[in-house]
């Protein structure tokens, strides 16, 4: 599911849960790294993502990604799985009204 942003957001968060199985998993690590609609270059990152005790992966990018409206932006996540390491990509917009 793509996720929206809210354009100047300090506290606005890119979020990620891994389910298995109709059940969800919870990861021993993550990172995240942060792709414009136009870069091949990471904007930001790869950086350490906070990880919830039930498995929610989240990441607060601040006003360094969101000072400006965005289509497609793409975010990679690194999960760690059980000794595996799995890579997430995930869309997401920076709009004024999420």
């Amino acid at each position: 599911m793509k996720q929206q942003l809210r354009v100047s957001s300090e506290t606005d968060y890119l979020k990620l849960e891994v389910w298995d199985h109709s059940r969800k998993l919870v990861p021993t690590s993550g990172t995240i790294a942060i792709y414009s609609n136009t870069s091949q270059v990471a904007d930001i990152g790869p950086s350490s993502a906070t990880i919830d005790s039930d498995g929610t992966c989240t990441y607060i990018p601040g006003t360094a990604l969101t000072s400006d409206f965005q289509q497609n932006g793409r975010a990679e996540w690194l999960i760690g799985l059980a000794g595996s390491t799995k890579r997430y990509v995930q869309l997401f917009d920076v709009v004024q009204y999420p």
